[in-house]
Parts: structure tokens; C-alpha cells; sequence
């Protein structure tokens, strides 16, 4: 075995570590460009937006998960939309009708006497 250096604490082999003063920023330019907020959040972001669109490109690739897009957007336009679907017939649609003349049947009337 070979003996190590003082300051050397990485394993023989192993990924070398970068230095603390090489990962800042250098110039003023590359330190704006990193405080901004938008170009931190698309940095963030990037790996799950590859992701994404991978998947999308899987699922254009597979016609029963085109047809369970379809499906489930009807469903969400029916859902958003019921007024086009079943307009109600009276002035206020919270209010429930009721007819006075209504009768009940024979076999469900109770006669006292």
C-alpha cells in the first residue's frame, strides 16, 4: 500500500472532489445569472420537465392511453359545462317544484275510521 498525503483524504480510485473556491461563481455576470430566480427555478426543474416529456412521448406512442386521454377530457368538459348539458326548466334551479294537486295512490292512502 501506498502511504498517503497529509491533506489527502480521498481513497486511492475513488471521484475526485472538486474545490470549494471552484464552484463559485467567478465573474459578476455568473452570479447574476445564478441569483436570478427564473433561471434557478427552469435549473430545478429541468430534470422533471425531461421526464415529463418523455412521458407524453410514451403515451402518444400507446393508442389505449390516447383513448383514456379522450375519455377523461369529455368527462372533465361535462363536469365543467353541466349547463349546456341540462339546462333546468323553471326560473330558480335551487328551488324544488311542488304540486298541491299531486294525490297519492289508492293502495298508499291511510283512512281513519
Amino acid at each position: 500500500m501506498q502511504a498517503r498525503k497529509n491533506g489527502d483524504k480521498r481513497k486511492k480510485g475513488g471521484p475526485e472532489l472538486p474545490d470549494k473556491k471552484s464552484s463559485s461563481p467567478k465573474t459578476l455576470t455568473e452570479q447574476k445569472i445564478l441569483k436570478s430566480r427564473s433561471t434557478r427555478l427552469k435549473l430545478a426543474l429541468a430534470p422533471r420537465i425531461r421526464s415529463l416529456r418523455f412521458d407524453m412521448y410514451l403515451m402518444s406512442r400507446s393508442i389505449t392511453s390516447i383513448i383514456g386521454l379522450i375519455l377523461l377530457s369529455i368527462l372533465i368538459f361535462i363536469v365543467a359545462f353541466p349547463w349546456i348539458f341540462a339546462q333546468p326548466s323553471y326560473p330558480d334551479p335551487y328551488q324544488m317544484p311542488f304540486n298541491l294537486d299531486y294525490r297519492l295512490p289508492q293502495a298508499l292512502t291511510i283512512t281513519m275510521g
